[in-house]
Order: C-alpha cells, then structure tokens, then sequence
C-alpha cells in the first residue's frame, strides 16, 4: 500500500491592509511592500527580499475582507512557498463612519433649525455634496435615512470580478444630528418662547 506524501507548506503570512473609506468607497488600486525570504542560489539559504503585491480593491469591499496571494510568500528548502493575506483595515473617517452598507453623517445644526427646519450638505465620498432638506422637528434620536447613498453594495460571490460588472446598488446615508443649545437666552428671547408655549 502506497503512502502519498504530502508537501509541506510554509505557513501562511497575513499582514494588514489599511485602506481610506474614499477607497472602500470609490474601488482603488493599492501597491503594497511586503518583505519575504526567498531561496538563494545554492537552494539551502533563504534572504530577505523586498516585493511589491498589487492590490484591487472593488467598491463596497468590507473590513476584515482578506485577500490572498497564493505562494507570493517566503520560501523554504522542500515546501511550498506560503501564501500572504491581507486583510482589510478601514481607517477612520472624519465625518462618515460605516455600518454595513450603511453610511452615517453627524450634522451640526442650531436649536433654531431643529425646531423650524433646515437644509443639510453633506459632502460624499465621490466628490458630489448632497442638499438634503430636513422639515421635520429634530427632537432626540432623530435620524434622516437618505435610500441609496450610503456604500456600494459588493455581490460577495464576485469579490475577483471586474468592478465594472458590479451592479450599481448602494445601502442607505443616515444623518444623525447634534443640535446646539443656546449657552443664555435674554429676556426677550425668554419671553418669546414664553409666548409660544414652547
């Protein structure tokens, strides 16, 4: 009875990818410098050798996503080269922070425009600014759902595919709100609201 041997297999590296929002966002290309030992002339020794890998990052692409280069690894006499894998780090964002396929913006406004209305911008991860009128009372916890400006949303059975053969389906933009509150009122701005019965 045969016994088939099994190649040994240098274990894999991982390293991680930092990535901006705009390009989780947007797709992008990154190239990315990792060390690996590879084999010397003679087949014994190994030394360190710098490589570039170049990465294709799709639109709507998440955190933790790992992406692997099989055999782009360091070598050792006899076994399989490892594979590397990168694993997707988003870095924080300024003004958006992400949830899924959800995007959300905080928005600065005055108690004043709480209570009679406002029109928000909010500039987006492509370069447009978005004119997002609020007609509602922002009383706490109020949240305004903008349906299909949030992130991409990537078909996960074609993470390898050609970005531009994935569907244009975007999650939603929520704009939670910070209203700021007057430090004093005079007499009367108190007594106007008095009046109002506010």
């Amino acid at each position: 009875m045969s016994v088939k041997f099994e190649q040994p297999k240098v274990p894999t590296e991982t390293y991680p990818l930092a990535c901006r929002l705009e390009e989780l966002y947007n797709g992008a290309v990154k190239h990315v410098p990792i060390t690996r030992r590879r084999l010397t002339p003679d087949g014994v020794l190994t030394a360190p050798v710098q490589h570039t890998l170049t990465v294709q990052l799709l639109p709507g692409m998440r955190d933790k996503t790992a992406i692997v280069f099989p055999k782009e690894g360091s070598e050792r006499p006899g076994d399989i080269p490892a594979d590397v894998k990168l694993v997707v780090e988003t870095q924080v964002h300024p003004t958006f922070r992400r949830d899924g396929d959800t995007l959300v913006h905080r928005a600065a406004i005055t108690l004043g425009q709480a209570l009679l209305g406002t029109v928000v911008h909010v500039p987006t991860l492509d370069g447009r600014t978005l004119t997002i009128p609020v007609t509602e009372i922002v009383r706490p916890g109020y949240t305004k759902t903008v349906p299909g400006e949030g992130m991409p949303i990537l078909d996960r059975k074609a993470q390898h595919a050609n970005p531009a053969q994935q569907p244009a389906r975007r999650g939603a933009l929520i704009i939670e709100f910070d209203v700021a509150f007057p430090r004093r009122l005079n007499p009367r701005q108190k007594e106007l609201i008095t009046q109002t019965g506010l």
